[in-house]
């Protein structure tokens, strides 16, 4: 994650890497995964949870190494919560993401966007072709699909 690590709590425990600053929004996410909270658990609550902060410079150097590390530690999926805009454009990191997909064998999960507002394009990495890019929608809360809004 791009904001810093995940924070280990009564409820959260992750194995965090080594110089990483914790981080409100991996431990937000990392709660919806892991949290053993006897009423808000997680939807994966006995995995083994990793975190590694790979910002705030998105670059080669901080994203690859942090990459490494979470492979190196047995990770299966990788949660990645940050975009470039590249305007729908294939960048370095699209190409690295599909690279470890296929040799690593681990299933990145990747925002489609983050910049809100909307821009219209699927952000970097998730334009790669071997990962799982996750969007947003705005139910309206309705059962039909006629009302609903893509998220900014």
């Amino acid at each position: 994650d791009a904001s810093g690590a995940i924070q280990t709590t009564p409820y959260l425990n992750a194995t965090v890497r080594a110089g990483d600053v914790p981080g409100e929004h991996a431990t937000a996410v990392g709660g919806i995964i892991r949290s053993t909270h006897d009423f808000f658990k997680g939807h994966a609550y006995g995995c083994t949870l990793l975190s590694a902060a790979a910002g705030p410079a998105l670059t080669q150097t901080t994203v690859v190494p942090a990459m490494e590390w979470a492979i190196g530690q047995g990770a299966m999926i990788v949660n990645s919560s940050f975009g470039y805009d590249t305007k729908g454009e294939f960048t370095w990191i699209d190409v690295y993401y599909d690279y470890v997909s296929v040799n690593s064998r681990v299933l990145n999960v990747v925002s489609a966007g983050n910049f809100g507002g909307g821009t219209g394009y699927v952000t970097s990495p998730g334009v790669g072709y071997n990962v799982l890019t996750v969007g947003a929608i705005d139910g309206a809360f309705t059962p039909s699909w006629g009302d609903d809004i893509m998220a900014p």
